[in-house]
């Protein structure tokens, strides 16, 4: 399974909060653990999976989601699941480098948390928000198109692999993928950057 990257927005006091006590992030990565309901398998899976060290486990939501908390969760989080690698690869032609602020899905800004995370949330300050604002503004989807590559992509193993094999995922879609994914992240960070706020990278 691959990695997913997740974009939560904080408050400037929030900020403050997590100076003073990084593993606040817990807080503010999973806040929204409260509206799903985790049960474990019954009967004889749940009986067998008592001699093993797996664990399997399903998520619910309590309640369904309607329209108008579902625009909230966007303004609060942006989630990239399988397109942030791909995403970061067009912003830098790379699969871990680049200059900032067109690295910032993969690296900059502040480690925060605790020996929990084994890639650590980064922070950004409104100050590099408002810097990856305008990068993401100063780039237009025939740009992206222009740096689309499915072989390079694969040679770098740019994850999901599958995405963009020849004889996977056909390329226009991979590629619309991808720019539906650009223009949700530049929506976010510029109703972020437009509050002042700061944002939290997950990468997990």
């Amino acid at each position: 399974m691959g990695m997913t990257c997740t974009l939560h927005r904080v408050t400037p006091s929030e900020i403050d909060q997590l100076v003073k006590d990084p593993a606040k992030v817990s807080e503010i990565l999973f806040a929204d653990d409260e509206n799903w309901t985790v049960t474990k398998p019954g009967g004889l899976v749940g009986f067998l999976l008592r001699f093993t060290p797996m664990s399997i486990e399903t998520a619910t939501p309590r309640e369904p989601l309607n329209e108008e908390d579902l625009d909230k969760l966007r303004e609060r989080e942006c989630d990239l699941e399988g397109t942030w690698h791909g995403l970061h690869f067009l912003f830098t032609g790379t699969a871990w480098e680049g200059a900032e602020p067109a690295c910032y899905l993969v690296r900059g800004g502040e480690a925060v948390g605790g020996d929990e995370f084994d890639d650590p949330p980064r922070l950004l300050r409104p100050d590099l928000v408002r810097g990856f604002r305008r990068f993401l503004d100063g780039l237009s989807e025939d740009e992206l198109r222009g740096r689309f590559d499915r072989r390079r992509m694969s040679e770098l193993s740019i994850d999901p692999a599958r995405l963009w094999l020849r004889r996977a995922t056909p390329a226009d879609e991979a590629l619309a993928l991808l720019l539906r994914a650009f223009n949700e992240l530049r929506t976010f960070t510029e109703r972020a950057a437009t509050a002042g706020d700061g944002v939290i990278v997950h990468l997990a």
